[in-house]
């Protein structure tokens, strides 16, 4: 049989054995813990889905991120949540663990209407369709998700969204 024990100072484990006759038997295991390095890392972060965060680890003598380089600092770019594991090792061997949640944001969508020709004078409204939560920023200084138009020239009409997270 096999017991699995997580001792946070050492400690003697003693087994008993009792067969069918009631014979019984003991044996012991010492388990000695060694103290594992300190380990921190940087904050719980967000980021834009495709971009990429530098995410640190400090405190050990070396690091591991799990699946990623062998050195304390990490630039990751996950393309979902996720926590992003490291081991830090001390010079003894062992090791701890921590992780950083990097949360992905999504990146919101937008479109506007197709060029369109019309009259000087006439009044044409432009929306930008969006299913997501935005905030709109035309170049023109507006802020809401219909602009109405009527330019005396030949416009371009642009606009910039962005979501709660920046994105």
């Amino acid at each position: 049989a096999t017991y699995r024990v997580n001792p946070n100072a050492d400690t003697k484990y003693v087994v008993k054995v009792t067969d069918q006759y009631n014979c019984s038997a003991f044996d012991t295991v010492d388990v000695k813990t060694i103290a594992g390095p300190p380990l921190y890392t940087s904050a719980d972060t967000g980021i834009c889905f495709g971009n990429k965060v530098l995410i640190k680890a400090y405190g050990a003598t070396s690091y591991e991120w799990i699946g990623g380089p062998k050195t304390a600092e990490y630039n990751a770019q996950p393309l979902s949540t996720k926590a992003i594991y490291v081991k830090g090792f001390a010079p003894n061997g062992c090791y701890l663990t921590d992780s950083v949640v990097v949360t992905v944001a999504k990146i919101p969508k937008v479109s506007l209407r197709a060029d369109t020709t019309i009259c000087e004078g006439v009044t044409l409204d432009i929306v930008a369709n969006t299913s997501d939560d935005v905030a709109f920023d035309w170049r023109s200084g507006e802020t809401s998700k219909i602009i109405s138009v009527s330019p005396k020239t030949t416009t371009e009409y642009k606009v910039v969204v962005a979501n709660s997270t920046g994105c």
